[in-house]
């Protein structure tokens, strides 16, 4: 008898904690699954012929505000001004970001030097709409859109950039975007590029960061110039250092 009334005791407790956790989750249900993604949208992509330019303004708590102006150009490849406006005045802060981009049904992909990526969902041709870490539409205040600009950023402001310089071509393989560009300047900066190259025993290439600014080198014979980087100073080396293995290698400028 011990051993049934155990058993029955068992059997009505089993009961009470199923129909505990069915009341629980009658009143906490599972949230929906997200809803799909759109169909991709062919008109739109086809109208995305870059290079082209998105701007807008994003929120800021730890400023008075950020206009984030990105650049898609033709090999692949992107260029991000982030612009933190000062909430005491003053010019704020500009930060510069390269790297590669990727369009996947209406899913922009952008992955940066260091291997940080965010997204976009291609609203249309002139709209860029913020996706979350997982791919979700955000809503509220953490929504927000780029829009198309009437004409192509230049980042004209100089911006620090990394990338493994060759002395003998006088190029760049840039780390963000695998591009390799010309490198002009004054004799006393690319001397001092190919000096460090001499020092560090690297004739094959060595990695550096410098402060340079977009320019376009004049190729005769062509209408337009090829992009390149004029050298205001050299930053830094390391001797040994390979660029993150994050980037499709683009083509030469």
């Amino acid at each position: 008898m011990g051993r049934w009334t155990h058993n029955i005791k068992r059997g009505a407790m089993a009961l009470l904690i199923g129909a505990g956790m069915a009341s629980c989750a009658a009143k906490h249900p599972a949230p929906p699954p997200p809803p799909p993604m759109p169909a991709p949208d062919v008109q739109a992509q086809a109208a995305l012929v870059p290079p082209a330019t998105f701007v807008g303004e994003m929120p800021c708590k730890a400023c008075g505000g950020m206009r984030r102006t990105l650049t898609l150009l033709g090999d692949g490849s992107y260029r991000l001004r982030q612009h933190y406006e000062s909430s005491h005045g003053g010019a704020g802060v500009v930060m510069h970001e390269l790297g590669r981009w990727q369009l996947d049904g209406r899913r922009l992909t952008l992955r940066s030097e260091n291997g940080r990526t965010g997204s976009y969902q291609l609203a249309d041709s002139t709209r860029l709409v913020q996706l979350g870490r997982e791919g979700e539409l955000l809503t509220g205040n953490m929504a927000y859109a780029l829009s198309r600009a009437a004409q192509i950023d230049p980042i004209a402001e100089s911006m620090r950039v990394t990338g493994i310089f060759d002395p003998k071509a006088g190029r760049l393989a840039l780390c963000g975007t695998g591009q390799s560009v010309a490198i002009l300047g004054d004799a006393g900066e690319t001397a001092a590029l190919t000096q460090a190259v001499r020092e560090a025993h690297s004739e094959g290439g060595l990695w550096v960061a410098i402060q340079a600014e977009w320019v376009e080198a004049r190729r005769q014979g062509t209408a337009h110039g090829q992009p390149a980087l004029r050298i205001e100073r050299l930053l830094t080396t390391r001797p040994g250092q390979t660029c993150p293995a994050t980037v499709t290698p683009g083509p030469a400028g």
